[in-house]
């Protein structure tokens, strides 16, 4: 984990979930018959605990993982701790830190895409070890569309380091961004593909273009 995100999280960030993230766990719940007991859920990448406090709210039992102490630390505060447990870890250690088939959902709002290929493969690995049979996956993920992307150090195809010119990706470490093809092809490794949808915006007056892949994935 690179320690610039407890340097981002020192001061608390991120306040309001994720509204993709909110329909696909409100649909869920509607849809599962047996919901009181399928219900577990990890918040891979909790940051400050906005996502995680929605899911609280909406009777999930949740784990919060985040791999930056400072972002447990304030989603601790801002999360009623009622059926919720944060630990401190990197993500490719998850699947020494829980059950094989835990879970019944893995959610990652733009967190997994802060490393290399090699490593998000990893996390993907570990990612379906703890998911139940049939479990699924919620990941989110920028495009190569998205504005940061080619700016910087190249690391690899499509990975980054001292993004500069972005607004989101300034002084945020590494970042790596997906064609929809590649992307398919990486989460197509561990999981089937159950939708697969874009969420394209601007921002500050069309300067900022915004990108991301959201994918809904099962368990093989």
């Amino acid at each position: 984990m690179d320690p610039i995100w407890n340097k981002i999280h020192k001061g608390g960030w991120g306040k309001y979930p994720n509204e993709a993230l909110v329909r696909f766990l409100c649909r869920y719940k509607k849809a599962e018959p047996d919901f009181k007991r399928n219900n577990k859920v990890l918040d891979l990448g909790c940051g400050a605990g906005a996502n995680t406090k929605m899911m609280v709210a909406e009777g999930f039992k949740v784990w919060a993982v985040d791999g930056a102490g400072e972002a447990v630390r304030h989603a601790k505060a801002f999360v009623s701790q009622k059926n919720t447990k944060f630990i401190v870890a990197d993500f490719v250690d998850i699947a020494s830190i829980f059950p094989k088939g835990f879970f019944d959902i893995v959610c990652d709002n733009v967190s997994v895409y802060t490393n290399t290929v090699k490593n998000i493969e990893a996390i993907l690995a570990s990612v379906a070890k703890i998911l139940k049979k049939d479990g699924l996956f919620y990941s989110s993920c920028f495009s190569t569309k998205t504005l940061g992307c080619g700016l910087g150090k190249k690391l690899e195809s499509g990975t980054f380091i001292d993004i500069r010119e972005s607004v989101f990706f300034k002084d945020r470490g590494i970042a790596h961004f997906y064609t929809e093809k590649e992307a398919r092809k990486v989460y197509g490794k561990f999981f089937t593909v159950q939708s697969f949808d874009v969420d394209y915006h601007t921002e500050f007056n069309g300067q900022n273009t915004v990108s991301m892949f959201v994918l809904i994935c099962r368990k093989k």
